[in-house]
């Protein structure tokens, strides 16, 4: 049985302070770290005067006042072009929304358990972890620099455990 636990930092932008409370709870429970943002220009803040601030994966609510999650995604990924986001919302309009089905980032409804959340969570962190790990064995092996563990047999052996 895969493991759902990690160490990991998840920044949670959400405008209600009751779910983001939640969220850390839960987050917690599986031993990642949150990092809460309470709108999305507070999240931008963050990266922008802590350029070097640890974040593994965004999660965030779809609509909140001033600029809404779709907006900040597009702004994360300006500035962490690779950072894994989740969609959250409350509003079934949003979750079935085209907007947000057109795009790469998954969407998990509000209200949420940490049954429902955290497997997400822990899929989409392994899939980052093996898109870069799959880039930087692709630019060894592109530039030559093919090592024992670097074979396409260990190659092959070690992502089979990624998945």
């Amino acid at each position: 049985m895969e493991t759902l636990e990690g160490t990991e930092t998840i920044l949670a932008v959400d405008d209600q302070m009751a779910v983001l409370s939640l969220i850390q709870a839960m987050l917690g429970q599986y031993n990642y770290t949150a990092i809460l943002a309470n709108s999305a220009g507070e999240a931008l803040q963050l990266f922008k005067t802590k350029p070097e601030v640890k974040v593994d994966l965004a999660l965030i609510d779809i609509v909140m006042p001033g600029m809404d999650g779709l907006e900040l995604a597009e702004h994360l990924r300006e500035i962490r072009p690779k950072l894994p986001m989740i969609y959250m919302s409350s509003y079934p309009e949003w979750t079935d929304s085209p907007l947000v089905k057109g795009t790469t980032i998954p969407c998990i409804a509000k209200p949420f358990t940490p049954v429902m959340l955290i497997p997400m969570i822990r899929k989409m962190l392994d899939q980052a972890t093996a898109r870069a790990e799959s880039s930087v064995v692709g630019f060894a092996i592109e530039n030559g620099d093919r090592t024992q563990e670097e074979s396409p047999l260990n190659v092959r052996r070690n992502y089979s455990t990624c998945r």
